[in-house]
């Protein structure tokens, strides 16, 4: 019975795996129709023109460019927005100020005569060079001088310093990316980590001024006060100028930070159980999703003035077509913190007309009571000398008088 059971169980493991080799070669010969059906309707669709596909948004994907030209005008176009017009200006104007001074010292070592769009007087750097740039450097920012209060001559503050380590570094990133300037790493780390170390002497040196009393502890101007930015929205709410109160209001939530409130955009805002939070970078060099704080802003109903969900609320529905490029709350090519500025010049001027106009009317009577006052007093004057003239003249002619009677002589006035 045992082996009968043994040779019945494999006929039957045989009969199985015939079975499965018949399905493996159906599916196979199945699937090898289906690859040919459809490498047969891929042909035939091949034939046809692709539909463009829509995109969520909307927008729809072109055929790729094929002309070089309009390419590379395209290319070129996009490459110029990384930089604002008004920083690189900036950067040229204090770039331009050092190889003047350079070349006037024939401190030329890190420069060369260059026809480059950006060259002043026919010179330019030499960024392959700019190993040999450190001292030039350090002698320009220690020509920069400055007189305390005690009277005692000192560097220039590092932060105005800094400006040109920044042109400089903003034409070198140029050079390189654009210009496609070829430079060696090790001499542009050598050139940096010798500026930084030069900064960081004047930072020092700046430490113990401050500790030694010759130098004021007190940075930046007066603060304000919550009444003042509560009345400065107030009165810009009241003018029409929603933008400018929203920046306001925005400044008094995040300490005055004004630039990077003007960098705004929907993607930082984010809802927090009852508060509006928004992120903010701790440093000015971060960037996005790195060191981010979260402020969170509180409304105030009660006192729509300074209630900033009230001030986003009017801003956004003041917009004509909604958050700019990349969702930013003020969209616009001009800065934020210019037209802020801008409203409130233009709000304070006319604010001082009116303050003089009215001032000069609710002075009006007083001014004639003091105008009749002078009239008064110069008329005391007049009378008290015309009284004294009067007084010595009569009393002359009265003695010439007596002096004649006395000689006998005759005729004259008496």
């Amino acid at each position: 019975m045992q082996a009968h059971r043994v040779v019945e169980s494999k006929t039957n493991r045989s009969t199985m795996t015939k079975r499965t080799r018949n399905t493996a070669d159906s599916s196979s010969s199945s699937s090898s129709s289906s690859s040919s059906s459809s490498s047969s309707s891929s042909s035939s669709s091949s034939a046809r023109p692709a539909k463009a596909r829509k995109r969520k948004a909307g927008d729809t994907a072109n055929a790729q460019l094929e002309d070089l030209d309009e390419i590379k005008k395209r290319t070129n176009v996009t490459s110029s927005k990384l930089y604002v017009a008004e920083y690189s200006k900036k950067n040229l104007t204090r770039v331009h100020e050092m190889i003047r001074w350079w070349v006037k010292m024939k401190q030329t070592q890190a420069l060369q005569p260059s026809e480059h769009r950006f060259a002043i007087d026919g010179w330019w750097f030499k960024w392959n060079k700019i190993h040999l740039l450190v001292d030039p450097m350090k002698w320009f920012l220690s020509s920069k001088t400055r007189t305390l209060v005690t009277g005692e001559i000192v560097n220039e503050s590092k932060s105005n310093l800094a400006t040109y380590r920044t042109a400089t570094a903003h034409f070198l990133k140029r050079a390189i990316s654009q210009d496609r300037e070829v430079v060696d790493a090790s001499r542009i780390d050598t050139y940096k980590m010798s500026i930084k170390a030069h900064f960081d002497s004047l930072k020092k040196e700046e430490q113990e001024l401050k500790q030694s009393g010759k130098m004021s502890l007190q940075m930046g101007g007066s603060i304000f006060s919550e009444d003042y930015y509560r009345q400065v929205c107030k009165d810009l709410l009241e003018k029409d100028k929603p933008k400018s109160a929203l920046i306001n209001i925005s400044g008094l939530h995040t300490a005055g930070r004004m630039g990077n409130i003007g960098e705004q955009a929907v993607s930082h805002l984010e809802l927090v159980g009852d508060a509006i939070a928004i992120q903010f970078p701790i440093t000015k060099t971060s960037k996005m999703d790195e060191g981010q704080i979260s402020l969170h802003f509180y409304g105030n109903p009660d006192n729509l003035e300074e209630d900033i969900n009230h001030a986003y609320a009017n801003h956004f529905l003041c917009l004509t077509s909604g958050p700019g490029e990349h969702g930013r709350i003020f969209p616009g090519g001009k800065k934020p913190e210019n037209t802020f500025r801008t409203d409130i010049k233009g709000w304070s001027r006319v604010n001082w007309y009116s303050y003089c106009f009215l001032s000069f009317f609710s002075f009006f009577p007083t001014f004639f009571s003091f105008l009749f006052f002078l009239f008064s007093f110069f008329f005391f004057l007049f009378s008290f000398f015309f009284f004294l003239f009067s007084f010595f003249f009569f009393s002359f002619v009265l003695q010439d008088c007596t002096q004649k009677r006395s000689t006998k002589i005759n005729g004259g006035l008496c």
